[in-house]
């Protein structure tokens, strides 16, 4: 069971008796013998006396739920026979698949900055590394880009550094593991075909997703646009540049009639819309940008500054000041300009002919943080963890009195709907596999025939080293070594629990 424990400390100094006991203000930590092993490796990315402290040792905890629901999918299992085929013997595997495993300890610290707001940080310890889904990350933390091509009035910017294939690969071994490799390799056909009449498949799209994703966002607060005689937003300008895909979208974007194609200074080649005209609502004329394999979407020609020329918001005293404080170097960066809370304020509009509904409006606005205040947001990827490091508005308390009760009804509601799409996922997968064995098994029959002349025969005669099929691994508890196998008559199997799986040769 998990241990939240809230610590106030300033210091760290052990009792010493000779010393008439610990110092005035000072707080000892437990024996060493007593001590969690990794609190020193954690706590020591995180701010001591501040308005918030708080150090979790997980370590263990995944392996212990592991045997819980080993023993609870026992009882199921006893319970109900035909579901012993469905249920995992052992969950430990699933979960180092996913990394879970790989999190030894969490810590988090909020502290009141001088100048306003609060410095948060929360650290995920893992000295061994990031495996499954915690490998989609990215790697080794690197300067941010995005800065560098934001204009210097920019309001909002974004980098994060993803990679999808590595979550793919995550979820491929899970497959492979819950339903068997034949299942797995049926996956990696279906990833890599295209979908829905375009020319790209999943894979492509998960390559796309793979480095550095970058959002630039300014607004307008003294141009509205107006969306129904209701609302009116602000005027913004919005750019997006993913570090991968452009290679396999030129192809695609040069068949495409109504786009013009230009080629610019540096191998730049810039797609616009052919009639040139302006996009409703906010008025904007986008252009598509290829750079080799980079791709940049922006709302209107010339909302980036061009390559050393221009202020950009790398030289911004507020941005630079504000990033100081969270690191200059990551995997993902979010800033929150001071201007934008206000621009947002003047720019939006509601008319609404119910009061109450004026009225909500108005509550929402009373959410949005000061005005005037920069904030930043940093994640690092370091080798011993990830940590994320933010100047926000509001400190960690906050989320967490809303997280701790929150979180067993939210894990409770999304077990509920996780678990029976995953046992239908399962079994649809586990039928599928015992298919893809009537069909090997069906193929083999037909070879045996046409080459001894004979029109029936065992499993025996078809399955062994040196036989047709090495080998048939049973996967929902079917059994094919009594079969019979006869020319022109369909092949069956009976699972567990009374389903037949038919395939005709």
């Amino acid at each position: 069971m998990l241990l939240l424990t809230l610590v106030g400390v300033t210091g760290c100094k052990r009792n010493d008796p000779a010393a008439g006991g610990p110092r005035a203000g000072a707080v000892a930590l437990v024996p060493e013998t007593e001590r969690s092993a990794h609190f020193a490796a954690a706590t020591r990315h995180l701010e001591l006396g501040g308005v918030l402290f708080g150090y979790i040792d997980i370590d263990g905890d995944v392996e212990r739920l592991a045997e819980v629901l080993r023993r609870y999918s026992t009882t199921v299992a006893e319970q109900a026979p035909m579901a012993r085929a469905f249920i995992p013997e052992d969950f430990r595997p699933f979960f180092v698949d996913l990394g879970l495993t790989d999190v030894k300890a969490v810590g988090f610290s909020s502290v009141a900055a001088e100048g306003g707001g609060f410095r948060n940080r929360v650290f995920f310890h893992t000295p061994q590394g990031r495996r499954g889904l915690l490998a989609a990350l990215g790697g080794p933390e690197a300067e941010f880009a995005v800065a560098k091509i934001a204009p210097a009035d920019a309001d909002l910017v974004y980098e994060t550094e993803l990679d999808a294939p590595a979550a793919y690969a995550a979820v491929r071994e899970l497959v492979a593991r819950a339903a068997g490799e034949p299942v797995a390799k049926m996956l990696d056909l279906r990833a890599a075909m295209p979908d829905g009449g375009s020319p790209f498949s999943v894979k492509d799209v998960l390559e796309a997703a793979r480095g550095r994703f970058s959002l630039v966002l300014r607004v307008d607060g003294a141009r509205k646009v107006e969306i129904n005689p209701q609302v009116t937003i602000p005027d913004f300008d919005l750019a997006i540049r993913l570090e991968h895909g452009g290679a396999k979208l030129v192809p695609f974007l040069d068949a495409m009639q109504e786009l013009r194609r230009e080629e610019r200074a540096g191998g730049v080649l810039a797609y616009t819309e052919e009639s040139g005209r302006a996009l409703p609502p906010l008025g904007w004329k986008p252009e598509l940008l290829v750079e080799g394999d980079r791709v940049t979407f922006a709302s209107r020609p010339g909302f980036l500054p061009a390559a050393g020329a221009g202020a950009t918001l790398a030289d911004d005293a507020a941005f630079r000041a504000a990033l100081a404080g969270a690191g200059a170097s990551g995997n993902g960066l979010t800033y929150v300009g001071p201007r934008l809370v206000a621009k947002v304020r003047e720019g939006m509009g509601y008319t609404a002919a119910d009061a109450n509904q004026q009225r909500v409006y108005d509550q929402m606005l009373n959410f949005l943080p000061p005005p005037d205040v920069a904030l930043v947001s940093v994640r690092r990827n370091l080798p011993d963890g990830v940590l994320f490091s933010s100047h926000w508005s509001s400190s960690l308390k906050g989320d967490l009195v809303f997280a701790n009760p929150g979180m067993v009804v939210t894990g409770g509601l999304v077990a509920a709907m996780a678990i029976p799409a995953f046992n239908k996922v399962r079994t649809a997968s586990r039928e599928k596999a015992v298919l893809n064995n009537l069909r090997q098994l069906g193929a083999a029959s037909e070879q045996y025939f046409l080459e001894t002349g004979k029109t029936v025969c065992t499993y025996h005669d078809l399955v062994g080293r040196d036989k047709y099929i090495r080998e048939i691994r049973p996967v929902a508890g079917e059994d094919y070594t009594q079969m019979v196998f006869r020319q022109g008559e369909p092949l069956r199997a009976r699972l567990p629990d009374g389903r037949v799986i038919e395939h005709s040769p």
